[in-house]
């Protein structure tokens, strides 16, 4: 009985390896490259390769481990009798099509394969990302109003150009104006500025006020909570027309922030009231040190399920997208685009059906997920 508790307990986290195990399994049958290459002395992986194109002239390898079918997604063929339903017979060149191919010859198989791995991609960085920044804005909120952080106006003053200045730099990303590595070392910097600015006493003779965290989580809430996230999507997909990849995961966790700090901060009301948050305090421990070591740990089962939540909800958005034909999406083979070629002529009915199904299935497997830490939360 005790082993069939522990197997419960961890149970979510099976659910995560499953959905490991078998993306690797279906690159081993089906890929663009090998799957492990070795040549001119250097190591390559064919994993996450779903923007490959096929290669006039395949390069020499040293070693190779090819999967049982190697064709990429975006390799046409225009000389067969195409579409090819699905579980048919061979193609003029030898080659089987397991679910069959659209009518320019490209394998739905390879494109469902695809598919998938741009959502991982999307939904895990998504999720875990969001989850960083809205356990942390929730702590910091629920922790602040219950001891309240006095600062001059001067201070919040500069907090507030730093936010500024941080929505601007995020603007002009995704504009094009520069890539993700410039980004990131612009931001780190402001994080920078912010902590010293925190941090080193500033003279002023203005009275003090408090940093209003906990409200500003639940206005930023108010402001997206009215308007559907799609409808977000498109106008940023309109707006910004060179929006690379990582601009599009950028957006999604803009729109899942809002409503995670609101959940996490009036979860972390529940445990900023106990005992050891007030012996902390009262031993002079500094505010960080109780955030980060005594109240997120409490908030950790809490955040899996907003996690996992939102990344279910990152391939819906995306696949909406996608179907629609905007967002930077558009030029890759996804599950999305799939759909949408799929519903464009019934007689192809499987170059839609597929796509559906993974996204059912998947969502069905991130609801597992988040209804096992559910299960842990309420313990």
């Amino acid at each position: 009985m005790k082993k069939l508790s522990q197997g419960r307990k961890y149970k979510q986290y099976g659910w995560l390896i499953f959905i490991l195990i078998f993306y690797i399994v279906v690159k081993m049958v089906i890929n663009s490259e090998p799957l492990i290459s070795i040549s001119n002395s250097s190591l390559k992986i064919g994993l996450f390769n779903f923007y490959k194109k096929p290669l006039a002239v395949e390069p020499e390898y040293q070693f190779a481990l090819r999967p049982l079918i190697q064709i990429s997604a975006y390799q046409t063929d225009l000389t067969g009798n195409h579409p090819l339903k699905p579980f048919s017979n061979a193609d003029q060149h030898g080659v089987r099509h397991w679910l069959g191919t659209d009518k320019l010859g490209r394998d739905v198989l390879a494109g469902f394969i695809g598919g998938f791995e741009l959502a991982l991609i999307i939904s895990l960085s998504v999720g875990i990302l969001s989850g960083l920044i809205t356990v942390l804005a929730g702590a910091m909120g629920a922790y602040y109003r219950r001891y309240p952080k006095k600062t001059t106006k001067l201070r919040r003053f500069i907090l507030v150009i730093c936010l500024v200045k941080f929505v601007f730099l995020s603007a002009w990303y995704l504009l094009g104006i520069y890539s993700i590595i410039p980004f990131i070392m612009f931001t780190l910097i402001l994080l920078g500025a912010v902590i010293l600015i925190l941090k080193l006493p500033i003279k002023s003779n203005n009275v003090n006020v408090t940093i209003p965290i906990s409200s500003f989580n639940r206005r930023f809430l108010e402001f997206f909570q009215p308007i559907p996230d799609l409808i977000f999507l498109m106008l940023f997909a309109l707006l910004f027309e060179r929006m690379s990849l990582t601009g599009l995961i950028f957006i999604l966790i803009i729109l899942r922030v809002p409503y995670g700090s609101y959940y996490l901060q009036s979860l972390a009301h529940q445990f900023v009231h106990k005992q050891h948050i007030d012996q902390a305090k009262s031993m002079g421990l500094s505010s960080m040190r109780i955030v980060f070591q005594h109240l997120i740990p409490l908030m950790i089962p809490g955040t899996a399920v907003f996690m996992v939540l939102s990344a279910s909800r990152a391939v819906l958005s995306e696949s909406a997208l996608a179907f629609l034909g905007i967002g930077p999406t558009g030029d890759y083979i996804t599950w999305g685009s799939m759909i949408r070629l799929g519903l464009t002529n019934l007689d192809m009915w499987w170059v839609s059906f597929f796509p559906i199904l993974g996204l059912v299935l998947l969502s069905l497997v991130y609801q597992k997920i988040a209804k096992a830490f559910q299960k842990v939360q309420a313990k």
